[in-house]
């Protein structure tokens, strides 16, 4: 532009007795002072580089809460906390998924889903009579060192510890268990089996195998990468798909959630948010067996974690009146000794 206004100031300037050359001149100043405006002034990108940046980074806050949202289970208070005294059962209730509950059974399938935590079913000196016959039972599957998840079947008899160590529990020569213990432990499933009664309104259910102990040990004795799906404990999953006779599912807690162990609450997922209950001993657990109950529990960071698993059917072919009878689990320790592997 500067240029052009020249030529015509220069057939303008004629008139006036302006040389050429002192047009070309000015062409050169006029150029030189637009440059020296441009460079001075901050250009538009600079300008909004701050602006930018501050958005970008508004932005990147934003997708990040946004994936936050839709990708990671968010955290509720503590649903049942060790400290605190359920004398009274807490129950929550729960939308039931109709697919699991299929053909339903009049007075045993649940008219609602629900999972329920109560205190003082089981008295601490019964849980602790109960710990001390899971350590007996998984000491004659395996004595230590051997490490792993372990289980134990006191009804079947069959006990897991580690890298597939199987075995009869009741093959020894010497009584595992006396009278006065089998008969707590029958007396206990029944208290267990009476409260699934009362919260879910049902008459008709019956024992469901496997009625297990189980023992979760802490990071030093856990093995990664074991080849039984039972070793890992901590995935997600509904107690149906692995068990599909399960009507409920109920856990007695035999060890102190913060004292025997750390890590090693039970998770419900409800989901993006999760329910979390923390084990105390003596504290019953009782919950309906579908995906409406989706649960896992945390890896045991420290210690030594103990419960019986509990379980009802409502297929009489499937199940038991009163499954542990203990007459018949004496006489086991009479039969010659077996192994299964």
């Amino acid at each position: 532009e500067g240029s052009g206004a020249c030529v015509r100031g220069y057939a303008a300037t004629v008139r006036g007795r302006l040389a050429k050359d002192d047009c070309t001149q000015r062409v050169r100043i006029m150029r030189s002072k637009r440059a020296q405006r441009v460079s001075r002034a901050p250009s538009s990108t600079s300008s909004l580089r701050p602006v930018l940046q501050r958005a970008g980074v508004a932005g990147l806050a934003l997708l990040v809460a946004a994936l936050a949202v839709r990708f990671v289970p968010h955290s509720i208070p503590v649903w049942a906390p060790r400290e605190t005294d359920f004398a009274d059962a807490l129950v929550t209730n729960r939308t039931c998924v109709s697919k699991w509950y299929n053909p339903w059974v009049p007075q045993c399938s649940p008219a609602r889903c629900a999972r329920s935590v109560r205190d003082g079913v089981v008295s601490a000196d019964e849980a602790r009579v109960l710990r001390s016959m899971a350590e007996r039972a998984m000491a004659r599957v395996a004595p230590p060192p051997i490490a792993g998840p372990s289980i134990v079947d006191i009804h079947a008899g069959f006990g897991r510890i580690g890298n597939r160590v199987h075995r009869n529990i009741y093959d020894g020569k010497n009584a595992l268990f006396d009278a006065s213990e089998m008969d707590l432990f029958r007396n206990v499933t029944e208290r267990v089996q009476l409260q699934v009664k009362e919260i879910f309104g049902v008459s008709e259910v019956s024992f469901a195998a496997p009625m297990l102990f189980s023992r979760m040990r802490g990071e030093a004795y856990r093995k990664e990468g074991t080849d039984h799906m039972n070793d890992e404990y901590w995935h997600m999953h509904v107690d149906k798909i692995a068990y599909p006779d399960y009507e409920y599912t109920s856990l007695v807690y035999l060890t102190d959630h913060g004292v025997d162990f750390t890590g090693g609450r039970f998770e419900f997922r409800d989901g993006q948010a999760s329910s979390f209950l923390e084990p105390k001993t003596g504290r019953l657990l009782v919950f309906s067996s579908g995906s409406e109950n989706s649960h896992r529990v945390e890896k045991v960071e420290t210690g030594t974690r103990y419960a019986l698993t509990i379980a009802f059917t409502c297929k009489k072919d499937k199940g038991s009146a009163a499954l542990l009878d203990t007459k018949r689990h004496l006489a086991e320790l009479r039969k010659p000794a077996r192994e299964t592997k």
